[in-house]
């Protein structure tokens, strides 16, 4: 079973780097957020710990399909289980009117 992944979330920052545009900050922690969901998935199949309940929105969406590929009430997960994993941060705020640098 492969599973696609979608994560909208909005961030805030408490303090903001000199020089670097909202874009890049949003990119990278969009790239940071998909590796720590990744190490974390991975540190879970390790442990048998089925963190982000896989098997369970399968079985929420589509019983017959996890009556199909579950075994002891679980599908089986591997490593590749998550097919496509795409984070979107929707809205950055910085708790400040502005990105730019003010004082010089």
């Amino acid at each position: 079973m492969k599973f696609d992944i979608e994560v909208k979330m909005q961030g805030e920052l408490s303090a903001i780097p000199v020089k670097i545009k909202k874009d890049e900050i949003r990119k990278k922690a969009e790239q940071e957020l998909e590796r720590q969901i990744e190490e974390t998935y991975k540190e879970g199949l390790k442990k048998e710990v089925e963190i982000y309940r896989l098997s369970e929105n399968l079985y929420r969406k589509d019983v017959k399909a996890w009556k199909r590929l579950q075994q002891n009430g679980r599908v089986e997960l591997a490593k590749d289980s998550i097919r496509t994993l795409n984070v979107k941060i929707t809205d950055l705020k910085s708790g400040r009117k502005s990105f730019t640098q003010t004082i010089r």
